[in-house]
């Protein structure tokens, strides 16, 4: 699950910024699906597998700190402000409990 993640943290850091502007409910829940439903059967989205639970992946992400050294040497440097790791992190912790 984690050999795929080189340059896909500027996705998180996109989802830390819009977080504060962002209605968590069932409308939002249902917009998710529709996305995963379009997006299953993509051989490099595996998070739209039916099978697959996004809170249990977000919680394997965080834990190793998967995206750490991809933000850190990659997307980090591209931004006009500082946001660390480890705030990214709690927002992506927060989208998992949402989702549960």
């Amino acid at each position: 699950m984690t050999e795929k993640i080189n340059g896909q943290s500027r996705h998180l850091y996109d989802l830390h910024k819009i977080m504060p502007h962002m209605a968590l409910n069932d409308e939002l829940k249902d917009f998710a699906e529709e996305v995963r439903k379009v997006r299953e059967g993509k051989r490099d989205c595996l998070s739209a597998d039916k099978s697959a639970s996004l809170p249990e992946i977000l919680d394997v992400l965080t834990a190793k700190d998967a995206y750490k050294k991809d933000y850190n040497g990659r997307t980090a440097p591209l931004l006009y402000e500082t946001v660390n790791y480890a705030d990214i992190a709690v927002t992506m912790r927060t989208i998992a409990d949402w989702l549960r």
